[in-house]
């Protein structure tokens, strides 16, 4: 499945439609180093987050179809730190009839029953530039901004059963025409 850049989603299935798909990502976290087998053992980076597990996929993947299964998918896709691009053209790619996805993330080895969401919001805001002799006489964006994410932090957000609190990050933040 090409996603961006050059980049592909590898989707694998056999003679019938799946019911059931092992799922991971292959990329990893920026600088890529090269994977490697030695010993019986996989080093690289990303090797005990998702080359791994996506080994381990395969390996079921193997033993189902040796058993005479045919009714699952392989999908691994690209984009898992950012933006989730893979995984949005997966879901637009997704065949029908599926009723069971294991995503393979490292989990201390406890079966992950449930997962977040993730609401992404960009907050802009706009301002009046003034001389820093003159402030009083611009409108700080900045300012807008900070007060805002005070008002976030005072945000009653839910808890759940399973999946504990609610959680937010605040990733990025910038402004500002001059110092």
């Amino acid at each position: 499945q090409p996603v961006t850049d050059g980049r592909v989603n590898i989707y694998a299935a056999l003679d019938r439609p799946p019911e059931l798909v092992f799922s991971t990502h292959y990329d990893c976290v920026p600088p890529f180093y090269p994977s490697r087998g030695e010993r019986g053992f996989l080093f690289g980076r990303g090797s005990c987050d998702a080359k791994g597990i996506l080994a381990a996929q395969v390996a079921a993947a193997e033993r189902l179809r040796a058993s005479g299964e045919s009714r699952f998918a392989l999908l691994f896709v690209v984009g898992e730190e950012r933006g989730s691009d893979g995984a949005r053209v997966a879901n637009d790619c997704a065949p029908g009839g599926v009723r069971f996805l294991i995503n393979g993330e490292p989990t201390d080895n406890r079966l992950g029953a449930a997962t977040r969401g993730v609401l992404r919001v960009k907050l802009h805001a706009t301002g009046r530039a003034a001389h820093s002799s003159f402030p009083e006489l611009g409108e700080s964006a900045i300012d807008k901004l900070l007060d805002a994410l005070v008002a976030l932090r005072e945000v009653a957000l839910p808890d759940d059963q399973v999946l504990g609190r609610t959680h937010y990050t605040i990733g990025l933040i910038s402004g500002g025409v001059a110092p």
